[in-house]
């Protein structure tokens, strides 16, 4: 799994704050008590898998994330898929000097 780079704490804050969610109101979007809440915004307490469960699916956030690893935040944000021309490009940098040797021939006959 990937490296953690912040705390749990950090993120849910974070995630609050960027979604514009107040405690009560995660507190009713997750059926966890406010006052549990502000225990794992201070860091007193790290939420049970089931509590991280609710908390990302209140906040729309992975798991993985709000507790503090380097993934992507979304559940459902992925690495962009390489486009065509990269994977060109990349198989051509693999090719020898003689392939390329055939490949400039041919393009050569083809543009004759």
């Amino acid at each position: 799994m990937s490296e953690k780079i912040s705390t749990f704490p950090d993120r849910l804050k974070w995630a609050m704050e960027l979604k514009h969610i107040k405690a009560v109101d995660l507190s009713r979007r997750s059926g966890i008590s406010e006052s549990m809440i502000s225990c794992y915004r201070s860091g007193r307490y790290i939420a049970t898998q089931v509590n991280l469960q609710k908390l990302a699916e209140a906040l729309d956030v992975s798991i993985p994330w709000l507790m503090g690893y380097n993934v992507p935040m979304g559940k459902y944000d992925f690495v962009p898929m390489r486009t065509r021309q990269d994977v060109l490009l990349a198989k051509l940098e693999a090719l020898t000097p003689s392939q390329l040797d055939i490949i400039d021939q041919m393009i050569d006959a083809f543009l004759e």
